[in-house]
């Protein structure tokens, strides 16, 4: 199977999104109308780039459209979450909500900057996202993981073949971990 990048004109690091999709057997397509599933990737703040927001939708809503499975990581969580759920659900910055969101690492009280912690499924994931989802907040998917305060680390919706994580299997302190391991089992049943 191959998979699409939506990257146009905007800067983008997709090498360890390449090397995950490899691991888990999945090719790169350049072309977007001949691959088979898209591949939403992390990067900055929807909001930021409104041509990579533009774009991205418009990819979000064709698969859709087609039938197509699509997969997020990151800002791709954020993105679905964004053109799914009504209201205002984004948590737009984790750090404000301290007093109602105790977003606890391995390392400690979150403060934006990267950290370890451990989700309801026991996998020890890698935290950079300021930016977040409550478990409270989600109707059109099935939340698959959270944290214990309930930020959403994974979710899906099997009848439209969608899957996404929070947390980042890409990076290469994730590889060969149980974690990435679980997201490549979750990515495969998905698209199968």
């Amino acid at each position: 199977m191959t998979y699409y990048i939506p990257i146009g004109e905007f800067p983008l690091e997709i090498e360890p999104y390449i090397n995950l999709m490899s691991i888990a057997g999945y090719t790169r397509e350049e072309d977007s109308s001949l691959a088979d599933f898209l591949l939403l990737t992390g990067g900055d703040d929807i909001g930021i780039q409104t041509v990579r927001d533009d774009y991205e939708f418009y990819c979000y809503h064709k698969y859709q459209e087609l039938g197509k499975p699509i997969i997020g990581i990151c800002r791709g969580l954020q993105l679905m979450i964004y053109l799914n759920e009504s209201g205002n659900t984004l948590i737009e910055h984790i750090p404000d909500y301290t007093q109602q969101i105790m977003h606890n690492t391995i390392t400690g009280y979150w403060t934006g900057e990267s950290s370890w912690h451990t989700t309801k499924n026991g996998l020890l994931v890698n935290s950079r996202h300021h930016q977040g989802v409550m478990i409270s907040d989600v109707t059109q998917y099935e939340v698959i993981d959270v944290t214990s305060d309930g930020i959403v680390e994974a979710i899906e919706r099997k009848e439209t073949k969608e899957f996404a994580v929070q947390w980042h299997p890409e990076n290469p302190e994730m590889n060969n971990t149980t974690a990435q391991e679980w997201f490549i089992c979750k990515l495969q049943k998905i698209l199968n």
